[in-house]
């Protein structure tokens, strides 16, 4: 197929009558990624790089691609909407410590905690699953179970959905969430210089629980115990949302991918730098007890937590503090600040990060930057021995 051909099929695919796109921009835009032969996906911000091409042509959103979730009006109405997709052998691997039903809690929890990164509360959700033609009818009864056991604790009902057969097994959700607008919702490139960078509970539990999966170590003792139940059921934090606009908080996200790398996130979207006093970062006795030599490191880098950061004036997060931690005993700990300057450290591709590290442990916590979190796109086979 020549290059036009190529054009041609592609426009086909990104608009049809009655899209709110422009044409002749659109067209442009495909035609110069195909002939410019490409692009190299390195990390997922390169991908979102080539996807925000199309989408800078729709009716904008009030908040669009690039942070935990999208912000639509709809009439006099506000929406938020995201989506996550989880992939068995990438996400899960249903065995003695991982059920069905622990895949579908997961799921949910993380759409819930994308929403609540923003200050909205559930509403309704689709789910999409590929399964295998080696599935049964327990095994999807128990992945719906466990999408209704967290929908069932924190909100949001399924409405609806799709299933397909495939060779793969993986499962995505679509979730609506409501209860902000452009003035009350949360965002990434929100932050100023002298914001104090906050975090809820404590970090890297997730990351403990995938090393004792993943390395059969004994899951009988109360410590490992607890990092695989944080791993396969972690618990999104909606219960910060009213808090956080009641407080006028306006940036926050949550830990998916690691604190320093959402972190980072959050710099590059305000332009900005951060500083963290890895001394301050909170971290639980069950990670300390069980991997004494790697808590720092899993808690900077390690993802799945779903945590919350919380970015704003010190004295709104302290306040916000005080009232979570007698409403319902969560724990909201300042780790830094936003600077204006960023001064990081170098991450695995050596490369400068926006956010800079301090404090006594440095030598625990300079090993964890240079993991840099979890990227799909970086964790490619192609990218292997690079």
């Amino acid at each position: 197929m020549n290059r036009s051909a190529a054009g041609s099929t592609a426009l086909s695919r990104c608009y049809a009558n009655g899209y709110p796109f422009n044409r002749r921009a659109i067209e442009s835009k495909v035609m110069r990624l195909i002939d410019s032969s490409v692009v190299e996906l390195r990390t997922e911000s390169d991908v979102v790089r080539v996807i925000k091409q199309f989408t800078d042509e729709v009716d904008a959103p009030q908040i669009g691609i690039g942070d935990d979730a999208a912000l639509v009006s709809v009439g006099d109405a506000w929406l938020v909407l995201t989506l996550d997709t989880m992939v068995e052998g990438a996400h899960f691997l249903v065995d003695e410590t991982t059920t069905w039903r622990d895949v579908g809690w997961k799921l949910a929890a993380a759409n819930i905690s994308d929403l609540a990164a923003m200050g909205a509360e559930p509403l309704y959700a689709l789910v999409g699953l590929n399964a295998t033609r080696h599935a049964s009818a327990t095994d999807i009864a128990a992945l719906y179970s466990g999408i209704q056991d967290a929908l069932t604790k924190f909100g949001g009902f399924v409405v609806g959905g799709d299933t397909v057969v495939s060779d793969k097994v993986s499962v995505s959700m679509t979730m609506v969430g409501t209860g902000v607008n452009p003035a009350t919702v949360c965002r990434v490139d929100a932050a100023k210089a002298g914001d104090a960078v906050a975090v809820s509970g404590t970090v890297g539990d997730s990351r403990g629980g995938l090393e004792v999966i993943s390395t059969e170590a004994s899951v009988s003792d109360p410590f490992t115990r607890h990092l695989i139940d944080r791993h396969l059921r972690p618990t999104p934090r909606i219960d910060l949302c009213s808090e956080m606009i009641a407080a006028g908080i306006r940036c926050a996200t949550d830990v998916s991918d690691g604190l320093t790398k959402d972190l980072e996130k959050v710099c590059k979207a305000s332009a900005l730098g951060a500083s963290v006093d890895v001394d301050l970062v909170p971290v639980s006795p069950e990670l300390s007890q069980a991997y004494p030599d790697r808590a720092l490191e899993f808690a900077l880098s390690g993802g799945e937590d779903f945590e919350l950061l919380v970015i704003g004036d010190r004295a709104k997060i302290m306040s916000m503090s005080q009232s979570l931690d007698a409403k319902c005993g969560t724990q909201l700990t300042i780790i830094g600040e936003m600077m204006s300057q960023p001064r990081g450290v170098c991450d695995a591709t050596d490369n400068p990060t926006a956010v800079q590290l301090c404090g006594t442990d440095l030598g625990r916590a300079i090993p964890a930057m240079k993991l840099a979190g979890w990227d799909h796109w970086s964790a490619r086979p192609d990218r292997h021995g690079e």
